[in-house]
């Protein structure tokens, strides 16, 4: 049946591309480990094109289901992989059901990475967050010296930082 064979074709390249996607989510978590912003940027790049192949095709099988469904007569005209399988014995019904299996596990796997790679990122941006506010802290107007020139008493904090001469 060809609309079969076409529907496990779109199914097999969508298992090799989500494991690609896999692998640059695994890619991203080390990335942000290391703190590398020139590989975030690359990884963050290669992680877009592959979830728009993921798209692409993720609408292609679901064409081809829809083609299948109608060969098939079924009430659905857009069927899930599981109800598709129902309406095949043997081998035709094992590759369906396995796809359904790793296309499920992968897109599992996607989520769970990219959960923590989210975490890591809001920590990195919390901890970059703290560093600018205490820089900012530190550059704001020194409140022991005046513009006048006179001094405003001992201030404790103002330790450490630089002063300059005003000419």
């Amino acid at each position: 049946m060809k609309a079969y064979k076409e529907l496990v074709k779109s199914l097999d390249q969508l298992v090799t591309v989500y494991r690609h996607l896999l692998d640059i989510v695994r890619k991203e978590n080390e990335v942000l480990v290391k703190v590398e912003m020139g590989e975030i940027l690359q990884v963050n790049e290669s992680k877009e094109k592959m979830v728009a192949k993921v798209r692409e095709l993720d609408a292609k099988w679901q064409t081809s289901a829809t083609k299948l469904a109608g060969q098939l007569k079924l009430e659905n005209s857009q069927p899930t992989l599981l109800e598709l399988s129902c309406h095949f014995k043997g081998e035709e019904k094992t590759k369906l059901e396995q796809l359904h299996s790793v296309l499920n596990m992968l897109v599992n796997r996607i989520s769970e990475l990219n959960k923590k790679n989210e975490i890591l990122v809001h920590a990195a941006l919390a901890h970059i967050t703290g560093a600018m506010d205490s820089i900012t802290a530190t550059l704001n107007e020194n409140p022991t010296y005046k513009s006048s020139g006179n001094m405003e008493g001992k201030n404790q904090d103002a330790q450490g930082r630089l002063v300059v001469k005003e000419a």
